[in-house]
């Protein structure tokens, strides 16, 4: 005998049917229909036997957030939730299939990243239920211990005094600056003549998304620094203090490379056009311009400039030690790092194996 749901479709107009040997069985499977759909509760088979994959790729399309966060969810999923989990249909993944993904996120990754991957998962399985994809979650109860952020203490006056004490006269601004104003390190470094108003002690209102208030004791210091230390062009090569001795460093300007990694030829003519020579002590500081964007991250890890691994190797051939770039790490350009990840390379932070 077959029954068929009434009132069941499958979403094109289609009512779902099973076939059974016994009436009396067809009439228990149409019983326990009707009732799950006076609870609400019923799932269609047919969606439920959809893959994993399947439903994270409608769900992800209809969410409404920005495009980091989107990027970020399609990261997680392609990178640790799919190559698990993807190929599953809803309804055959257990709570023990979800216990052994946080399982392999602990041994891999950092707590607080396993636990926003989990997360992820548990919000992506909580709305197939509410679509009537999937009867309930198998993602209750197995997220893994909230990691616990570490209490942050403030240093006390007399800390920041002996701490500005120890910084050359010309450099204790930045440290006032990081103490009187919460400052980042980066933040301070960016920092110009124009984007503070000293004597109005208003400072830095327009250059940084946050823009704190200036202790007046902040101000006074910044406006004698200022007339002490006024400020001077940017010059390409600098001094800097390691190891105990002075040796010589030289900045090269790579604000044309946003988005793409700088090259050997690209530090060969950068380095001409200064009239630089890198001995095996020299400092190597790249200039992309990528601080300026740190406050918007969209913009940001798309105009993110790095170094390639030919130009590391070139650069550690000619004796160098140490080498800085404004960005948030030095590695690759995020969109080369993109490539190798959609290319299925795991290798994506090459510089940090070189």
């Amino acid at each position: 005998m077959t029954a068929a749901a009434p009132g069941v479709g499958d979403g094109d107009g289609w009512h779902r049917a099973q076939s059974f040997a016994r009436k009396k069985d067809a009439e228990r499977f149409l019983a326990l229909v009707r009732v799950d759909l006076l609870r609400g509760s019923y799932v269609d088979p047919g969606l439920s036997r959809r893959s994993l994959r399947a439903y994270a790729g409608l769900w992800l399309a209809a969410q409404a957030v920005r495009d980091s966060t989107r990027r970020r969810y399609d990261s997680q999923l392609r990178n640790w939730i799919l190559p698990v989990l993807g190929h599953r249909s809803l309804q055959s993944i257990t709570p023990t299939d979800v216990r052994a993904l946080v399982r392999l996120l602990g041994e891999r990754l950092a707590p607080r990243t396993a636990w926003h991957i989990h997360g992820l998962l548990a919000t992506i399985l909580r709305a197939a239920v509410e679509d009537g994809w999937l009867a309930t979650s198998p993602c209750r109860r197995t997220a893994p211990p909230r990691p616990r952020r570490r209490p942050v203490t403030p240093l006390s006056v007399r800390q920041v005094q002996a701490l500005l004490a120890a910084l050359p006269p010309g450099y204790r601004v930045a440290g006032l600056l990081g103490a009187g104003c919460g400052l980042r390190v980066g933040e301070v470094l960016g920092l110009t003549v124009g984007s503070v108003d000293v004597d109005r002690a208003l400072g830095l209102a327009g250059w940084t998304s946050r823009c704190p208030t200036m202790p007046a004791t902040t101000s006074m210091h910044l406006g004698t620094s200022g007339r002490r230390w006024p400020a001077s062009p940017p010059r390409p090569s600098i001094r800097c203090h390691w190891s105990g001795r002075w040796v010589r460093g030289v900045r090269l300007d790579f604000r044309s490379h946003a988005g793409r990694d700088i090259r050997v030829e690209d530090l060969e003519a950068e380095i001409q056009r200064i009239g630089a020579v890198l001995t095996p002590r020299t400092i190597v500081l790249l200039w992309t311009g990528a601080d300026e964007h740190i406050d918007d991250p969209e913009k940001y890890w798309q105009l993110q400039g790095g170094l390639s691994v030919e130009g590391l190797n070139f650069l550690l051939d000619q004796g160098v030690k140490l080498i800085g770039i404004d960005a948030d790490a030095m590695d690759v350009s995020y969109n080369t790092m993109e490539a190798a990840k959609d290319a299925g390379d795991p290798d994506f932070f090459p510089l940090h194996r070189t």
